[in-house]
């Protein structure tokens, strides 16, 4: 979604779209975009839409975003998720990740939860099986992994 150069630290980022009863919801539109590793976002840039399989996975590669100032405090590094499926309400959040000194009080966005632990994920190596998929997206190194689960309400 949003490369940079060879020697950028890339991930992984994978999940599942669920409905409230962990059932996968098949088909689901997945919208994503984030700043750049330099916190700068651009409206043509590090945004992409897909459509979850028949599953409800999705998955990309991107660079890890970069933290950008909003009035004297920095924003944590996050991305952005739009999830959209006929009968279900629209889910709309952001996408943490943990160890960032900017979550939670420290971030001078009091209403992008950014303390709530459902949206703060761990950022891993990968597994085989990742390694497997990400060789399907990408041909250079990716050593992070990030897995996040939308979930859907009627």
């Amino acid at each position: 979604m949003c490369l940079g150069t060879s020697d950028d630290d890339y991930m992984f980022v994978k999940g599942t779209v669920y409905d409230v009863h962990c059932h996968p919801v098949l088909g689901a539109s997945v919208e994503v975009w984030q700043a750049d590793k330099t916190g700068l976002y651009y409206h043509d840039r590090c945004r992409v839409q897909f459509t979850a399989d028949r599953q409800g996975k999705f998955s990309f590669v991107t660079t890890l975003p970069g933290k950008y100032l909003l009035g004297y405090y920095y924003r944590p590094a996050h991305i952005h998720y739009r999830v959209t499926a006929p009968g279900y309400r629209e889910v709309v959040t952001q996408l943490y990740f943990t160890h960032d000194d900017s979550l939670g009080a420290n971030d001078p966005c009091d209403t992008c939860n950014s303390g709530s632990t459902d949206l703060i994920m761990d950022i891993r190596a990968p597994t085989a099986d990742d390694l497997v998929q990400i060789a399907q997206l990408v041909t250079f190194p990716v050593n992070k992994v990030v897995e996040f689960n939308p979930v859907m309400g009627h």
